[in-house]
């Protein structure tokens, strides 16, 4: 899966993403945005739902991607930190359950 396959990518512009193979190489500045995707991930009662609701692939490069990303960027860490106290946004399609 590539960045251009992400339901968000036409309308994001988060510098770091987990589905780029190059992320490592990239940086983040702080006040930047923040992957709407990793965003919902730091919220552990929403996992399940990401993980019905995504392409197997974009939930796997997410889970795996996550630990090290919030290492490698504090700005990210803090603004996650922050959001995985806020309520979730995502929602799954229409018709499917979890």
């Amino acid at each position: 899966m590539q960045m251009y396959d992400c339901p968000k990518f036409k309308s994001c512009s988060a510098p770091i993403c987990p589905l780029d193979e190059n992320w490592e190489l990239r940086s983040h500045l702080d006040g930047e945005r923040v992957c709407y995707y990793l965003t919902e991930y730091s919220k552990e009662a929403v996992r399940p739902i990401l993980k019905e609701g995504l392409a197997a692939e974009h939930y796997e490069a997410i889970a795996e991607h996550y630990p090290r990303i919030v290492a490698l960027h504090p700005p990210i860490k803090w603004q996650l930190s922050r959001s995985c106290k806020n309520s979730p946004r995502f929602k799954l399609p229409a018709g499917m359950e979890v």
